[in-house]
């Protein structure tokens, strides 16, 4: 077996030493470390992320938050296009040599910081025309100023993927932790002085310029002037499918932002997008830190569907295990715990925020990692047709339930999401062999101790009745449940066990 130095290079190909130790265990260890990693970097980055956000609840409207979030819809679509999806080429690609990847690091740069620049251009010159069009008239300054972070980002872009490649998540460690204290040490007191709005962009615009210096600095690689035509043009070709389906991916996210926009109020903005920002936020310490990993380590296994099926599998059940009762709980428990995320001013959100948290539970395990399934195996188009199909069930859905009224439409927004699911499981039956009565099969465990624990939870929440006192006391005996159903099935049982023996090791060596 060929083999490679940390970024995924070949260093001398041939057979493998017959000293060597189990390909698939060395492999295994590597991803195991570079998941503790970056689920420690994810999960001390996403406290400050939610604590951010739920302080400036506190001191902000709603309706600043629905004007931030028109500008995020903006500047998100505008990073991307600037990406090009360059930054996946990079990690995915096989490499002879690492002057060639270092080749296509440059490329991917200067390519991305082209267009990163003529779109601060477009942005600068159309910025009143875009802020009409997305539903805020008289916001085209803070468009044009949120802006300049696309430069900043991408000049950290091509490190980022670098890292990734390598599995060297414990060098982003520090990195991540700096970046997202920033925005809790600028947003709150600007906020407190009543910058309102202002004080999120230029939190954001603070915390990109930190990133690019930190990683600047920690990169062991450095732009330099030097450009391939012949590596654009073998980029564009795995990128332009890759780029449409991050085009696609922010249409899905942010369609409903745009809809809400333009049907109800910037009040009715804020009461939608907040609770699907901090559901996602926190939600993402789990896939922020697994799915990097996660497809860097499918795309090293591309060519063994053994492996690729023997390493996906365990990382889903693992996964699932965490996530179904923490969006069952959300649900039921949706009024007390938007009273203490929110505060008192937020009531209005509730259902938005339990829906978005049950729905988000199942659609990161069924179908956000078929997504790294269809890139790792060079497939990114079809990636973009099921969002492409999604999107055209989902956008009048939104507008209907818009339509209705906003607790209608934070049924329809979540009930919409089985229909990605199921797009997601055809497809991924279709691309990799095994489809949703595989991943059923593969999820059983934890679905009964979900579906037991749910009943518990409808029964306890209507008994608490608001109370924090009784709500606490119900998601703990949720929680319990939840353990004992698990401990019954041999699966789950093993992962529980070992999750209880590393804390108490961990507990003894301290």
């Amino acid at each position: 077996m060929t083999r490679r130095d940390p970024y995924g290079v070949q260093l001398n190909p041939g057979s493998q030493p017959a000293d060597s130790v189990n390909p698939l265990e060395g492999f295994a260890a590597t991803t195991r470390r570079a998941t503790v990693w970056s689920l420690a970097s994810e999960l001390g980055a996403k406290i400050f992320v939610p604590a951010t956000q739920l302080v400036l609840a506190r001191i902000l409207a709603p309706d600043a938050f629905g004007v931030f979030a028109t500008i995020v819809m903006v500047s998100s679509f505008a990073e991307l296009l600037s990406g090009a999806g360059f930054q996946k080429y990079i990690v995915q690609h096989e490499f002879a040599t690492k002057r060639d990847l270092y080749r296509a690091a440059n490329v991917a740069f200067w390519s991305s910081m082209v267009i990163a620049l003529a779109l601060v251009l477009v942005v600068a010159l159309c910025r009143d025309t875009i802020a009409t069009l997305v539903g805020s008239p008289g916001l085209g300054i803070p468009l044009a100023v949120a802006s300049l972070s696309l430069p900043l980002s991408v000049l950290v872009s091509s490190q980022q993927a670098l890292f990734r490649r390598a599995f060297e998540y414990k060098k982003l460690f520090p990195v991540r932790i700096t970046v997202a204290a920033v925005p809790l040490v600028v947003a709150v007191p600007l906020a407190m002085l009543g910058w309102s709005y202002w004080a999120l962009v230029i939190a954001t615009l603070a915390a990109a310029l930190v990133n690019a210096v930190c990683l600047t600095v920690l990169s062991p690689w450095k732009p330099r002037w030097s450009f391939s035509r012949r590596v654009l043009r073998d980029m564009w070709g795995y990128s332009a499918w890759s780029l449409l389906e991050s085009i696609a991916v922010w249409a899905t996210l942010w369609s409903g932002t745009f809809i809400v926009a333009n049907v109800l109020t910037a009040h009715e903005l804020g009461l939608y997008r907040q609770p699907i920002l901090v559901v996602n936020s926190a939600f993402a310490i789990v896939t922020s830190a697994t799915t990097p990993v996660l497809f860097a380590a499918l795309a090293r296994l591309q060519t063994d569907r053994d492996r690729f099926r023997g390493f996906f599998f365990p990382f889903q059940l693992r996964v699932a295990v965490v996530l179904f009762p923490i969006g069952i709980l959300a649900f039921f428990y949706r009024d007390a715990l938007t009273a203490v995320l929110f505060g008192p001013d937020w009531s209005a959100a509730a259902l938005m925020f339990g829906t978005w948290a049950l729905s988000t539970s199942f659609v990161i395990v069924f179908a956000h990692y078929s997504s790294e399934i269809f890139r790792a195996l060079g497939r990114p188009r079809v990636s973009f047709l099921a969002q492409c199909i999604y999107m055209a069930v989902m956008i009048p859905a939104l507008y209907w339930g818009a339509r209705g009224g906003f607790d209608t439409l934070a049924v329809v927004a979540a009930v919409v999401r089985i229909v990605y699911i199921a797009i997601n499981q055809t497809l991924t039956k279709v691309v990799a062999g095994f489809g949703f009565l595989r991943a059923t099969e593969n999820l059983h465990a934890p679905l009964v101790a979900a579906i037991a624990m749910g009943a518990v939870a409808a029964w306890t929440a209507a008994l608490a009745e608001g109370s924090l006192v009784g709500s606490a006391m119900g998601i703990l005996a949720c929680a319990v449940v939840y353990f004992l159903v698990c401990l019954c099935f041999p699966t789950t049982r093993g992962l529980l066990l070992r999750a209880v023996r590393a804390l108490t090791t961990t507990r003894r060596a301290g």
